[in-house]
């Protein structure tokens, strides 16, 4: 796509922002979920019957959020050549707005049922996993000003790029639009700004939410999967977390509650956990809380061989 192809033109702020976040659904039908994690995560999360969201700005590694940002640019420059300096400019701006620092709030499961690398990155091989149904997960959840997005994230550039075409062309035809009516005296300058304003937010606010759910190649063998809180607007309120620690660090985080116990599936005992009555236990410990549609076959240990 080139400069001279796009129209100066205003977006329709509802139609663009569920037309452009339809394009993370994946054709591939998921029928399970997996969540890594220690047998104190298993013990809170099962007891509590509530998941931990945590505030994407405290990921472990805060440069992949940065990361669909500077693809932006790099469209951008693609597209717009010896003119990008000022589209470019204008970008920054936009993403930078103080309001859209509100945060998203983020939980990381993965497709792979038994993932060697997610098994020693999370639960120090002797952990467990949960297996989630997501047709259940979060279904009774709803919140006035944030939408739960529940997506793969997507880890093919070619994807990412495509979309984020689309993406920057309508920011593009946005800014010129604007750009051309604030040189006519007659206008409100005050109207014309608080318009391109809004435009502006909700175009930023879709880099944010793709910023979530694109991630580099080199981290593709995870085969995460995102749930996530996104504002429905940059004006959305607050809302109200806590904090909790972890390597030498408060996290802010919300807590969603699990309403539908029948959301687990199971458990997947870690493959360094070798204790004859770790499955006995965990199947005593989900009689206990009430998870009475999990039986013997729904606990498995697993299958990769451990190498001392």
């Amino acid at each position: 796509m080139k400069l001279t192809d796009i129209k100066p033109e205003k977006i329709d702020t509802e139609h663009d922002l569920d037309y452009l976040i339809s394009k993370l659904k994946s054709k591939k039908k998921i029928k399970s979920l997996y969540h890594y994690t220690n047998i104190y995560g298993v013990e809170g999360i099962l007891k509590r019957q509530e998941f931990w969201l945590s505030d994407a700005n405290f990921l472990n590694d805060k440069n992949e959020l940065w990361y669909t940002y500077n693809l932006c640019e790099e469209v951008i420059s693609d597209i717009c050549g010896k003119s990008k300096d000022n589209f470019l400019d204008h970008f920054n701006y936009a993403i930078g707005s103080e309001d859209l620092k509100k945060p998203v709030y983020v939980m990381s499961l993965t497709t792979n049922s038994d993932s060697n690398l997610l098994w020693s990155n999370y639960t120090n091989n002797d952990g467990y996993n949960i297996i989630l149904d997501p047709k259940n997960l979060f279904n009774e959840l709803k919140l006035d000003n944030y939408n739960l997005l529940k997506f793969p994230v997507i880890y093919d550039k070619k994807v990412q790029k495509k979309i984020i075409v689309e993406l920057m062309s309508k920011f593009i035809g946005v800014t010129m639009f604007f750009q051309s009516k604030s040189d006519k005296p007659d206008l409100d300058l005050s109207d014309l700004s608080y318009e391109w304003g809004f435009q502006d937010g909700v175009l930023a606010l879709l880099v944010k939410t793709f910023s979530i759910f694109f991630k580099d190649s080199c981290f593709s063998q995870e085969e995460e999967y995102r749930i996530a809180l996104v504002p429905k607007s940059w004006k959305s309120q607050y809302l109200d977390y806590s904090c909790r620690v972890s390597n030498g660090t408060f996290i802010p985080y919300l807590t969603v509650p699990i309403h539908d116990k029948k959301a687990i599936k199971g458990l997947t005992i870690g493959p360094k956990n070798n204790m004859d009555i770790a499955k006995d236990g965990i199947l005593k410990f989900l009689e206990v809380n009430g998870y009475d549609h999990l039986d013997e076959n729904s606990v498995n240990k697993s299958k990769i061989p451990y190498r001392y």
